[in-house]
């Protein structure tokens, strides 16, 4: 009895390990069949996802004096036919203006455009325009992508570092902090 046992436990294993590769190969169909499988690495798998939405990227730079200035993107896209309409937005503390803030752009006319937006911060500080994408196809396909620009007015960079500086203290024990003033209620 012991002997069929032990053939019976071999066979029960030998078909689990040829459904575990079953499992294996039935993952790697997908792929392509020359590139090596690596399952059940997330990092692997984060590398090959691809957020939905428009075919669109953007690149911009910013140029200005004082709180108005102009963000220039380049926006590429990976259209054939359509439209691709754009807009940007700011909030309370940076407003967009002029007739820029809006455009539509032919996506027959090649694969970058170039945009140009004007601006107007309220202070200096670090803002972001907000902006919409929106393609659309010949054959009715809509499709958006949302971007946020980074755009710096003044000299909050310098500001910063030096206030963050001048908090540092050393204490008896050696250990550094930065002392900050709060107002403690106990009720």
């Amino acid at each position: 009895m012991n002997t069929v046992l032990k053939s019976s436990c071999l066979a029960a294993g030998a078909v689990s390990l040829a459904l575990g590769g079953c499992a294996q190969l039935a993952f790697s169909h997908a792929t392509d069949e020359a590139a090596p499988v690596k399952i059940g690495h997330a990092e692997d798998l984060a590398k090959s996802t691809v957020k939905s939405g428009a075919a669109v990227s953007f690149r911009h730079t910013h140029t200005g004096a004082g709180r108005r200035g102009t963000v220039a993107f380049v926006v590429s896209e990976g259209y054939d036919t359509g439209t691709l309409t754009l807009t940007a937005t700011g909030d309370e503390e940076i407003s967009v203006f002029g007739a820029a803030a809006t455009q539509t752009v032919d996506l027959s006319d090649g694969a970058e455009h170039m945009w140009s937006v004007d601006f107007e911060a309220a202070r200096d500080g670090v803002f972001y325009l907000n902006v919409m994408a929106v393609a659309e196809t010949k054959d009715g396909i809509i499709a958006s992508r949302a971007y946020a620009a980074r755009v710096q007015v003044g000299e909050v960079a310098a500001e910063k570092a030096g206030a963050g500086e001048s908090a540092a203290t050393t204490m008896p024990s050696g250990e550094t902090v930065i002392m900050m003033e709060a107002e403690e209620v106990i009720q």
